[in-house]
């Protein structure tokens, strides 16, 4: 999954759960205060008028109760309600239309409570010293008014803040999740850094994850595949590092010893008979110097740019001829498929091809036989002869530089079949080595028709 997509992903999720959230918290705040609200008028309304009741009974029993408690009430209460913004009206308890259990309550609590659901229509039953007299205080439709828009402009105010509210949990969730998303590719940008390091101090073993955001993944792959390469190309440097002494102390021996043969005054018969060895020693150093030469080039050079679109056939057949100039005691046989077109670096091909052909002619009894053919994307070429064969268990080695079947009595340095290989590498193909149908060794060449050689070690 790419970066932008995770980055969208991360703020519909972020967006969608702080919209929830904010959602939540905006409800739960503007009904607690619309409760809130409803509850203190209440409580503050019959504080209210229970003060206003006992100051109106008190009022007329200071007064030595010198006229009955209606008329009084009636003679007061007009004047007093429209003062405190009240209808004050008297009952008799008789002509109450309330239920009974509303009857009892009055009864017991010397109050009701009459108001509407929404608490701001105010109406309260409160019982006298008379038990039959019932005072009704009932809010005027003015006052109610008033208060309804005093209330709608504290809700406006209290919806403006919870607005407010919502909207810092929705950028504050949506942050979160943005910021999850982020720490992820800054967390492998670390990690990418840490294996740089390792690298730069020559931990070529060091490899980075292959798993985390899309866009550095790959970055990390590429980083392995450099490494892995470095890797390799050390392991080869030491080994030929190692061996190179080896390789060389013999033909430097044998020099050194017709040097000491020869003497300060070097007889004429001696020199004659010493000279060409120390020709074919000097041949035979210039010889692994070249080959050394060449394997280090194809470790080293950028190949891709000299890939072409060539004729096979043109390029073994140029091979065999000059194979059969200094092979004339071994027959060759070879099919080539016609007019067969592949994308090649043809000069690298052809030393491939001239070290088969020159292994293939030191083992044969009598025969060599090179084929090629186009099969299922893949280009193949068999060299096969009919010589004692090899041995499954060294086929592998043999595809290391210095690596021979028996070092002490076989010819050459063990670097003809390395190069085959890496030559093979650098095509994205493949160097095998088989049983031949002619009862020796086939040396197999396999790479695609059409390789892709940006950056391909």
């Amino acid at each position: 999954m790419s970066f932008i997509i995770r980055l969208f992903i991360a703020l519909v999720i972020g967006v969608s759960i702080g919209s929830v959230n904010a959602e939540f918290y905006g409800n739960s705040q503007l009904n607690s205060f619309e409760q809130v609200v409803s509850q203190e008028e209440k409580r503050k309304e019959k504080q209210r008028l229970a003060i206003l009741h006992y100051l109106i009974i008190d009022s007329w029993k200071q007064g030595f109760r010198k006229e009955p408690l209606s008329t009084y009430l009636l003679r007061w209460l007009p004047s007093l309600g429209s003062g405190l913004g009240y209808d004050l009206r008297t009952f008799n308890s008789a002509d109450l239309d309330i239920t009974p259990k509303q009857r009892m309550e009055l009864r017991i609590q010397g109050r009701l409570d009459l108001s509407d659901m929404d608490g701001y229509n105010h109406s309260y039953l409160m019982t006298t010293p008379v038990d039959e007299l019932i005072v009704d205080y009932r809010k005027r439709p003015d006052q109610l008014l008033e208060r309804e828009i005093q209330i709608q402009t504290e809700w406006e105010e209290k919806e403006n803040i919870v607005a407010l509210i919502q909207l810092a949990i929705t950028v504050s969730f949506t942050m979160v999740a943005v910021i999850a998303v982020l720490i992820s590719p800054m967390s492998y940008v670390r990690h990418l850094h840490q294996i740089c390091q390792k690298l730069a101090h020559g931990n070529l073993d060091a490899r980075a994850a292959e798993h985390g955001p899309t866009p550095l993944v790959e970055l990390g792959k590429t980083l392995n595949c450099m490494s892995s390469r470095l890797s390799h190309i050390r392991e080869d440097q030491n080994f030929i590092y190692n061996a190179i002494p080896h390789e060389l102390r013999t033909p430097i021996a044998r020099l050194r010893f017709a040097a000491d043969l020869l003497g300060p005054e070097p007889d004429p018969k001696k020199v004659s008979q010493f000279s060409q060895r120390l020709i074919k020693d000097v041949d035979e150093l210039e010889l692994l110097i070249d080959r050394l030469l060449t394997y280090n080039r194809l470790q080293h050079e950028s190949v891709s740019a000299n890939f072409s679109v060539s004729m096979l056939g043109s390029l073994i057949q140029s091979e065999v001829e000059e194979f059969r100039l200094f092979h004339s005691d071994k027959k060759v046989e070879f099919q080539i498929e016609p007019d067969l077109q592949v994308y090649c670096h043809p000069r690298w091909i052809q030393i491939a091809l001239r070290n088969l052909l020159e292994n293939a002619g030191r083992y044969a009894v009598s025969l060599v036989r090179v084929r090629s053919f186009y099969q299922e994307q893949q280009v193949i070429i068999y060299v096969e002869d009919d010589g004692p064969g090899i041995p499954a268990a060294f086929r592998t080695d043999l595809t290391r530089p210095f690596n021979r079947l028996n070092k002490a009595g076989q010819k050459g340095y063990g670097l003809g079949l390395a190069i085959v290989n890496r030559v093979m590498l650098r095509h994205q193909g493949k160097f095998s080595i088989e049983d031949s149908s002619l009862n020796g060794t086939a040396m197999v060449l396999s790479w695609p028709r059409f390789p892709n050689t940006e950056g391909h070690a």
